[in-house]
């Protein structure tokens, strides 16, 4: 059986979370594995359909996959395109979270990662001679992001969430999104309460020389060898620059206007 919807993104919005609790519905099907990237060219579509659909072990009225990189257009092109090809009746789902709150997220996830070993202002702000905005930023970039999909699906086929209803209206929340891939609105499990890979639990309390060993950048392949109960010490300086922010702002302004009017959402709680 293929997907009869995919959640594209955005990173750090809550994505891994709604993977689990649509798990929990026993009318969806959900792969064991989050992020099967099958869409991106440079990951797994070179595996073809037949391994695609074998990853949705059993029948389900409605079965789905979650993969953040989807959104990431701007990296990764041609993923519309693909999907659409093969998932053309395909209900989209988009999560989103204050775009300036989900950059420091992200920062946080990909530090903790040994991907990141900037401080998080030289990480968000560009350097002096390249591009106005950094990969953390074009994440963030939700209207351009959603608008490569709408070329191949039209947008009553998308679903667009806030993890911020996620987390403080979560019943609500996935009564809309039972609603929307067609199941149960009603269905409700104890596993609803918790949450996945929340940033702020990658690090420790404590610094140990391994912890500086492993969130070396060139070290990170290694460190994901290692017991999930490693995790390096949050950087030093993890408060954003009020400047910084201020800036951020400024240039997200032009996207998130046209955000909202797009999706018809106020998103009255974001900064921006």
């Amino acid at each position: 059986m293929l997907p009869t919807f995919v959640i594209i993104g955005a990173m750090k919005c809550g994505t891994t979370s709604l993977h689990y609790y649509l798990a929990q519905h026993p009318e969806v099907c959900m792969p064991q594995k989050k992020e099967t990237d099958f869409f991106i060219a440079q990951i797994n579509y070179g595996r073809g359909p037949a391994w695609y659909e074998s990853l949705f072990a059993h029948p389900a009225k409605a079965c789905g996959e979650a993969s953040p990189n989807y959104a990431k257009t701007w990296h990764f092109p041609g993923v519309p395109e693909r999907m659409h090809a093969l998932l053309p009746e395909a209900r989209l789902i988009y999560v989103v979270r204050d775009p300036v709150e989900r950059m420091v997220s992200q920062y946080k996830h990909f530090y903790a990662s040994g991907l990141e070993h900037r401080p998080l202002n030289a990480a968000l702000e560009p350097a002096p001679g390249e591009c106005d905005q950094t990969p953390y930023f074009f994440d963030s970039c939700y209207h351009r992001n959603l608008l490569a999909f709408l070329d191949r699906y039209p947008l009553e086929r998308v679903l667009v969430l806030s993890a911020e209803d996620l987390q403080t209206d979560r019943e609500t929340t996935l009564r809309r999104v039972f609603e929307f891939v067609g199941v149960d609105p009603g269905f409700q499990s104890p596993k609803f309460e918790r949450q996945w890979h929340v940033s702020d639990n990658k690090f420790t309390t404590r610094k140990t020389l391994l912890n500086r060993i492993l969130s070396r950048k060139w070290l990170s392949a290694l460190r994901r060898g290692v017991s999930r109960s490693i995790r390096p010490l949050a950087p030093p300086e993890c408060q954003l620059d009020a400047g910084l922010r201020t800036r951020l702002m400024d240039r997200l302004a032009p996207e998130m206007r046209e955000f909202r009017r797009l999706t018809g959402e106020p998103f009255s709680g974001w900064c921006v």
